[in-house]
This record gives structure tokens, C-alpha cells and sequence, in this order.
């Protein structure tokens, strides 16, 4: 009799681990995206996580908007050396020279502030902003370079005033995608 007691309860002691084993299993992981029954997770939240991690921090804020002051600056130094250069008076590209150097000087500290993710998030907006920037300073050179060629200096500053215009656009792409509001580069 011992011995059927005790069979009967190493039975029961084996199919009652059993039972609770299946039961913890199947409860874990329940909520973790994946697991079986859990709800997936939708395009939207995905969408929302991305957005918050390319979210701007107060002091890249502040940096973009130097930048795009600098950016606002230059082309308004420029457009009023077109008007300038129209009357036949001497040019004076200093203020010009130095709102340029501003901006590549913003541009690469806020660019290069750029967390691991934010640099993989705006990996091509990245790249546009550079060539555009590369762009504005060699169209900057080129607008010194012919100051004293009145001929030259027309198509130069025009080519320099697009660069300039090209970067704003760019400004804007890289504000909405940091959740940045942007108002220099739209004016």
C-alpha cells in the first residue's frame, strides 16, 4: 500500500509540474511586441518612436536658429550687393565674407552635434546640407574674387544667392524633422 501511495503521489507531484510549467511558459513574455497574442505594433507608433528620437534638444534648437539667422543674413548681404552693383557703386563683400564664415561655422557645430540616431535619421538631409554649404562657400569666394569685375560679379552673386537659397530649403527639411520651428528660413 506504502508503495502505491507513493507512486500515486510521485504522479500527481510530476503532472502538477507539468501543468504549472506550461502555465508559466505561456505567460511569458505576454505584452512584449513578437510574442505570441501580444498586439502588434502599429506603422503609426513606429513612425512616432522615429520622430522622437530625431527630436532636436533645446541646445541644437538654439544652434539651428544662429545657423539660419547666419543663412538669412548672408543672403540678404548678398542680394543688397546685387542692387549695390546695379548702380555702379563699390562693392563691399566684408559683411557678406563674415555672415559666410558664420554660417559653415553653425553648420558644422550643428550638424556635428548630431546624435548617433539623428545621424542615421538624417543621414540624406545630412549629405544636402553639406553640399549645399560647400556650395555657398565657393560661391562666396568666387563673389570676392570678381568685387572688382562688375561684369562678373552679377552671375557670381546670383549663383551664390541660389547656393544660399538651396541651403534655406535644406534648413527647412532638417527644422521639420527635428520638430524645430523654423522661421528664418522662410523669409
Amino acid at each position: 500500500m506504502k508503495r502505491w501511495l507513493n507512486l500515486a503521489c510521485g504522479i500527481v507531484l510530476i503532472l502538477g509540474a507539468q501543468a504549472a510549467l506550461a502555465q508559466h511558459r505561456g505567460s511569458h513574455g505576454a505584452g512584449a511586441a513578437g510574442a505570441p497574442g501580444a498586439p502588434p505594433v502599429s506603422d503609426d507608433l513606429k513612425q512616432f518612436d522615429a520622430a522622437v528620437a530625431l527630436q532636436a534638444s533645446p541646445e541644437q534648437a538654439h544652434q539651428f536658429t544662429e545657423w539660419a539667422k547666419d543663412t538669412a543674413l548672408a543672403r540678404k548681404h548678398v542680394q543688397d550687393l546685387l542692387a549695390t552693383s546695379k548702380t555702379g557703386s563699390s562693392l563691399n563683400t566684408i559683411p557678406l565674407t563674415d555672415a559666410t564664415d558664420d554660417l559653415g561655422i553653425d553648420q558644422e557645430r550643428f550638424v556635428g552635434g548630431f546624435t548617433p540616431t539623428q545621424k542615421a535619421g538624417l543621414k540624406e538631409l545630412s549629405k544636402k546640407v553639406g553640399k549645399a554649404g560647400s556650395e555657398v562657400a565657393r560661391s562666396s569666394k568666387a563673389v570676392q574674387a570678381s568685387s572688382t569685375s562688375p561684369s562678373q560679379f552679377a552671375s557670381v552673386a546670383g549663383k551664390l544667392d541660389k547656393a544660399l537659397e538651396e541651403l534655406q530649403t535644406h534648413q527647412s527639411a532638417i527644422a521639420a524633422a527635428m520638430g524645430i520651428k523654423n522661421s528664418e528660413s522662410s523669409q
